[in-house]
């Protein structure tokens, strides 16, 4: 119950989110395209700030997904004991100091601005193929392999935007959404994502044991 609640207070708050202070898009501009004349920044500013709230409210969206996938990873790894809770919890530990060390030494060369498209082909691509790698390894272990690769990409993007020196451009959003449209892909054409998925909540839904929270 409780999750329900932070979700859905999430969701109301997107709209408020997804609104980019004028300011925000001017310095974001000048750090990314200092080196343009001022008639092609004031170009690139007006044209960020019309569409970076489409990716702000995206990657917010995406970032729920992601957030879901990994809170049901844990669940299920608890249902399989505690040796597979410990190994989970072990792996997302190692994952944070993955992000820390993304956050102390990341680049913004790494991200350049301006290829949306190719970041989000590219994280698409990287998500579906991994997802159904994983799935079809052990349909059985579906929910828990979404949620490992569901830590492996979430927890690095978030240490790079950490970093005081990256911002959250079109580049950088579009890793969120790829990553994202590329686990719901999955999920719709791969039968044993799916399966597993479904099995896992047939499961919870016949626990006797379990009480919402």
């Amino acid at each position: 119950m409780r999750l329900r609640l932070v979700l859905g207070a999430l969701l109301l708050a997107l709209p408020i989110v997804g609104g980019c202070n004028p300011e925000d898009v001017l310095e974001t501009t000048a750090a990314y395209y200092g080196d343009l004349p001022d008639v092609e920044q004031t170009e690139k500013a007006a044209e960020m700030a019309r569409v970076m709230p489409f990716y702000v409210v995206g990657a917010c969206l995406a970032l729920l997904l992601m957030g879901v996938a990994i809170l049901n990873g844990l669940e299920h790894a608890r249902t399989l004991g505690r040796a597979e809770s410990i190994r989970f919890g072990a792996y997302v530990m190692l994952l944070c100091f993955v992000s820390l060390f993304l956050a102390m030494s990341v680049e913004r060369g790494w991200l350049p601005a301006g290829h949306p498209v190719l970041a989000f082909l590219t994280t698409a691509v990287l998500a579906a193929v991994g997802t159904a790698i994983a799935a079809r390894a052990k349909p059985e272990r579906a929910v828990l392999s979404v949620g490992y690769l569901a830590v492996t990409m979430t927890l690095p993007l978030l240490g790079i935007l950490l970093n005081g020196e990256v911002y959250l451009m079109d580049t950088t959003a579009s890793l969120f959404i790829g990553f994202a449209s590329g686990l719901l892909l999955t999920i719709v054409v791969s039968d044993p994502a799916r399966g597993g998925l479904v099995d896992f909540l047939r499961r919870r839904e016949a626990d006797p044991t379990r009480r919402d929270r």
